[in-house]
Order: structure tokens, then sequence, then C-alpha cells
């Protein structure tokens, strides 16, 4: 099924979505207050995976640095 976010405007409005809901013919999520999701979940698939894979291999080289520094 498909998923909208909707902003009522007026509170007719509402009424008229609860009826579609007593109709069986909608079904109504509320909204999560922020911060009610792990942040994994939140962030999750945000990232493309070409940024991704650039990001981890600057970390593995800067990692790779770290360590020479530390054997010396």
């Amino acid at each position: 099924m498909k998923s909208l976010l909707i902003e009522l405007k007026h509170q007719k409005a509402y009424h008229l979505i609860k009826q579609l809901e007593a109709l069986d013919l909608i079904r109504v999520v509320e909204n999560q207050p922020p911060g009610s999701q792990s942040l994994s979940k939140q962030f999750s698939g945000k990232l493309s995976k070409e940024t991704a894979n650039k990001m981890l291999s600057k970390v593995e080289k800067e990692r790779d640095q770290w360590d020479k520094r530390l054997t010396y």
C-alpha cells in the first residue's frame, strides 16, 4: 500500500479522515515523536553507497596513519 503524509488545514478534514478510517478505506498512523527511534534507524539509508564507501575508505586511511604514528 502507498503511504501519504497529509497536513490537515481544517478540523472538518480530521472528521472526514476518521470517517474514511471507520469505513475501512484507510488506516490512520499517528506520528511518532522525534527521537523515539534509535539513531541507526533514523539515519539508515540516508547516504548513498558511493558516499558511504568514500567515507569508509577515508576513515580506514586515517586509522592506518594513526597506527603508523603509534609504532614509531
